[in-house]
Order: C-alpha cells, then sequence, then structure tokens
C-alpha cells in the first residue's frame, strides 16, 4: 500500500495510544513525510516495502552513525516510529484490508454515477465534480471549493516523538508557498472561465474543467529547491496517476505545476506517461513541452508548442489523448 494510503489510514483508522483517536491530518502527513525523507537520504525503496524489510531498516538506522547524522537531530526517532507504524500498517489482516477497500453501498444520482454521502445535504443538487469515483468512497476524498483565503493551520510534529523546531519551520515555510503557488493557479483558472474547480483536502491539489474543450485536469502543485526535482517530480507522478484512478476517472489529463523549470528529460518522461508540466516563472505560466501547449495553450494563450517532440518520445507517449 503506498505512502498515500497510509496516511489516510493514520488519519481515520489508526488509534493513537495517547490520545485514544486517530491522528490529525497533518500529523498523519508527517509521518509520510518521515519516510519519503529516508528514501531522499538513503536511497532505500520504502514505500511498499515488505514489513521484515522496513523493520529491518529501523536496525539499520540505529546502527549507522552517518546515516543518523544525516537524518539530524531526533530525525532518526522520528523515522524509526514512522518505519514501525508503516509496518504494522502493511502486516494487518486481509480482512482488514479488504474493510478499507469496501466502502459499502453508495447512493448515485440520476445519472448513476457514484457519490459520497457526504457531498451534499438533502435536497441540494450536486454538480458534477462532486460525484466520486466508486474507488474513493470516503468523505475526507469529498471534492469541495477551492477557498484561496483559508489560513494554514500550524505544522502540528507527531503525537510520539516531535520534530525540532527547524524542520517544523521548513515543513511550515514549504506549506506556504505551496499554497502561494496553489492561490496563483486557482486565479488564473478562474480568470479564463474553468469551471468546476475543486479541491480535495486530503489528495488532489485542484482541479477544473477547460473551457476550450470540456476537459477536466488535475493538477498537482509541487515547490521545488536546489536538489529537490527528482525526488518532486517522482512524488507527482504516483500522486497524479493514484489520484485519477481513486478520485477521477480515466479520462482526467493531468498536469504537474511547479515553481521553477524542470530539466528536459524530466520533462519529457513525464510526457511519455501522460503528465504536462507548466511553470510559474514569477509572473506568469509557462508551458514545459508539447503536451502542455496542446492542453493549455489556450490557457497561457500559446497556439504552438517552442518544440516538437523527438520520434522516440512519441512512440513512447501514454496517456488521454
Amino acid at each position: 500500500m503506498s505512502f498515500s494510503a497510509f496516511q489516510r489510514y493514520l488519519a481515520s483508522e489508526y488509534v493513537s495510544q495517547q490520545s485514544n483517536a486517530p491522528l490529525s491530518p497533518s500529523t498523519a502527513s508527517d509521518y509520510a513525510s518521515r519516510l519519503r525523507r529516508l528514501e531522499e537520504v538513503s536511497g532505500w525503496q520504502v514505500e511498499e516495502t515488505s514489513p521484515s524489510i522496513l523493520r529491518g531498516f529501523i536496525d539499520r538506522i540505529r546502527d549507522d552513525r552517518e546515516l543518523a547524522g544525516k537524518l539530524g537531530p531526533g530525525g532518526a526517532s522520528d523515522i524509526q516510529v514512522a518505519l514501525r507504524r508503516y509496518a504494522d500498517y502493511l502486516s494487518r489482516p486481509k480482512d482488514a484490508e479488504a474493510h478499507e477497500a469496501d466502502p459499502g453501498p453508495l447512493r448515485t444520482d440520476g445519472q448513476g454515477q457514484a457519490i459520497d454521502p457526504g457531498d451534499a445535504p438533502p435536497g441540494e443538487p450536486l454538480d458534477a465534480s462532486a460525484r466520486t469515483s466508486p474507488r474513493a468512497g470516503t468523505r475526507s476524498r469529498t471534492p469541495r471549493p477551492f477557498d484561496p483565503h483559508q489560513v494554514l493551520a500550524p505544522f502540528v510534529p507527531g503525537d510520539e516523538h516531535e520534530d525540532p523546531a527547524d524542520t517544523s519551520d521548513r515543513r511550515e515555510k514549504a506549506s506556504r508557498e505551496h499554497r502561494a503557488l496553489l492561490t496563483i493557479l486557482h486565479q488564473h483558472l478562474v480568470e479564463a472561465r474553468w469551471t468546476e474547480i475543486r479541491e480535495i483536502a486530503t489528495s488532489v491539489d485542484l482541479w477544473g474543467t477547460n473551457p476550450a474543450d470540456g476537459r477536466r485536469i488535475i493538477f498537482e502543485v509541487k515547490t521545488l529547491g536546489a536538489k529537490t526535482e527528482r525526488m518532486q517530480t517522482r512524488h507527482a507522478l504516483s500522486q497524479l496517476l493514484e489520484y485519477r484512478y481513486f478520485d477521477g476517472n480515466s479520462e482526467d489529463r493531468l498536469c504537474l505545476v511547479t515553481d521553477a523549470p524542470i530539466s528536459d528529460a524530466r520533462e519529457q518522461f513525464l510526457r511519455t506517461q501522460g503528465i504536462a508540466v507548466l511553470v510559474h516563472n514569477g509572473e506568469g505560466f509557462q508551458a514545459l513541452g508539447p503536451l502542455a501547449h496542446e492542453w493549455l495553450g489556450a490557457l497561457l494563450g500559446s497556439r504552438a508548442p517552442a518544440a516538437a517532440p523527438s520520434d522516440d518520445v512519441k512512440s513512447k507517449t501514454a496517456g488521454p489523448s
């Protein structure tokens, strides 16, 4: 099971020994962030690795002083806790996983589309974006209008082990930058008359329907640091594919939005997976590659791709046309 599924489990089914309740969404997100941090620093494959290997990682972190030093003060112990929780999660009985995957009976709208019981009050009509995939099945994954004025809650460390103050500051700053870029994107879509613009609190950053062709695009926003391009684009790839499967439908297009350009090789790779790349340069948005120009040219006021894709990229390109 993915880090995203683990995060949802911590915020819905897991019971903390200290609070006797599930973790808050921000704390659950912190656990997943710890595991991604371990992957980045160590180069180990952590996501969807067997529980026995994960528990072996706990011992290796304890015995490897160099690695512990790279993880920072308190980081090693926090990551060990996250590994233990993740291993326990993956070790759950199969019937528990089946129960999690089965949301029970869903009511449908007039067109036979499955909808979440919490989508709207009785008698209030649902717009198309409020219909959820039958695979979603939980209220926490219900689309809602994006609120650009929402105030971010402060970062809350894990309830078992607290991260040091500097880690909290960095994560809070990253959250502000992410929210700022998301707000700029939302404003741009509104001004371009996109419709059904929604977010899902526990998954989708933003999606909206393009007035030019009636196609919905799921956007994943990533802020980039000097050495985070590979990690962030990897996360975006897995997130976008997961969100389309669990929250959207097969016709949805996918787009990564960043605050800095990515390499040509990364853009071409994402393009072969059917993911367009949009960059905010501080003044406006710029399409990277022909796929973004094709899908988002009208939004950006451009009409043609900057460069044609190579033959081998054309042959590999996947995703909705």
